[in-house]
């Protein structure tokens, strides 16, 4: 969960993403290995570029040495290249850094754009069990339409045990061509259930938005950092202010990040030009600071409170640290995840310049505008409220009403 991606150009480009080509020499001696030599010699050549990319960029020192005998020791003559490489990049010990294959990559590139063939909804890997829980289900999708709930925890796609494989390959067996249907084995509370699902294409919009109060008061949910995000918001926000609103609420409470583009050009459209947002720092000790660029269109001049609560990660602590930050906006809900690094998406490319793999690699710690780390401790709340989840009622939401009322009044 709680993926926050840089999309920044310089060292570090995604879209058109970080290249390296696939061409290097190895020259090492024999590995204590369950494998033979020619396949030992075979895994070390294929595993040098990526040895390469976390020894240049991950964001804190890695004994890939180490990493690549603990491999070594593991693989057999049949393991194939994909397996043993994303066996490497676990050996991080990184939650958010992940191997994917080629095919993996483009449906990551798809979902990060808001659109992909499969079920519609939003997953983590469940600690206890060992499958995905859904922590969203997407409106109009393909699992709403099939009664999937959030909590539920899918066990198997078909005949695949999904309790014993990473959140990528799990969600490949879910995901699939438009029209096919797979049948889900899903826990849920402690009944197991078989749920088909027809897939289909998924589009995903992450910006919703009404009005309180007579209008009086904005409300804008926003669900993920994705590339439409930013202008989504800013669409969203023109006409809320056409109705003259006198507040605004901004819902960031199960988000678990995304593009910090996005992030960015949202707040370019709230904070007044030239104000610092975020920096990020590197291994080399390098720093950059990033600042609001210059929009005419800025017309703020009233409260905004933030709703947050554990579910709240990453971009979603960006963009309410930036505005919390500068006085600018207080937050009502629970102490956020506190997820301070950030990854960037890296491409392999082959000497025929073909993607051969990409790495999502967690390259940056990122710092709040008065220089301070959440990583690990998470946002604190102005307005520390607890949603009670037996009552119908939105106890956050509720509290940042009130709150707005008598900022107004």
């Amino acid at each position: 969960m709680n993926n926050l991606i840089i999309k920044k150009a310089g060292n570090f480009v995604l879209a058109a993403a970080l290249a390296f080509n696939l061409l290097f020499s190895v020259n090492v001696s024999r590995a204590m290995a369950a494998v033979s030599n020619a396949k030992a010699q075979e895994i070390k050549k294929e595993l040098q570029p990526l040895m390469n990319v976390v020894n240049m960029y991950y964001y804190e020192k890695a004994d890939t040495e180490k990493m690549l005998r603990e491999v070594l020791e593991e693989a057999n003559e049949t393991t194939d290249i994909d397996s043993i490489s994303r066996s490497f990049i676990r050996k991080l010990n990184d939650p958010y850094s992940e191997y994917y294959t080629a095919d993996e990559l483009e449906n990551f590139n798809s979902s990060m754009k808001g659109q992909y063939y499969g079920i519609g909804v939003e997953i983590a890997k469940d600690k206890k069990t060992g499958g995905i829980i859904i922590n969203k289900v997407f409106p109009n999708s393909p699992a709403e339409k099939a009664k999937l709930k959030k909590g539920d925890i899918i066990l198997r796609a078909a005949d695949k045990d999904l309790t014993n494989l990473d959140l990528t390959e799990a969600s490949a067996y879910v995901k699939g061509e438009k029209g096919t249907k797979i049948t889900l084995t899903i826990l849920r509370g402690k009944s197991e259930k078989k749920i088909k699902v027809e897939r289909n294409e998924v589009r995903i919009s992450s910006v919703f938005y009404k009005t309180y109060e007579k209008d009086k008061i904005g409300y804008i949910r926003v669900t993920s950092f994705l590339e439409k995000t930013a202008s989504e918001f800013v669409n969203a926000l023109d006409k809320l202010e056409t109705k003259g609103i006198s507040g605004l609420v901004i819902d960031l409470r199960d988000n678990g990040g995304g593009l910090v583009d996005s992030a960015h050009k949202m707040l370019d459209r709230i904070l007044p030009d030239g104000k610092e947002i975020y920096s990020f720092g590197y291994k080399n000790g390098g720093k950059d600071r990033y600042k609001t660029l210059e929009n005419p269109d800025k017309t703020f001049d009233y409260p905004i409170l933030i709703l947050m609560n554990k579910g709240s990660a990453s971009a979603s602590e960006l963009f309410a640290g930036a505005l919390k930050d500068h006085f600018s906006a207080e937050v009502v809900g629970e102490v956020s995840y506190g997820k301070g690094v950030a990854q960037s998406l890296l491409e392999l490319r082959d000497k025929e310049n073909r993607i051969k793999c990409g790495i999502k690699l967690t390259t940056i710690k990122y710092y709040l505008p008065n220089g301070e780390s959440i990583n690990k401790i998470g946002i604190e709340p102005d307005y520390k409220v607890a949603d009670d989840k037996k009552t119908a009622e939105d106890e956050q939401l509720e509290t940042a009403l009130k709150e707005l009322r008598e900022m107004i009044d």
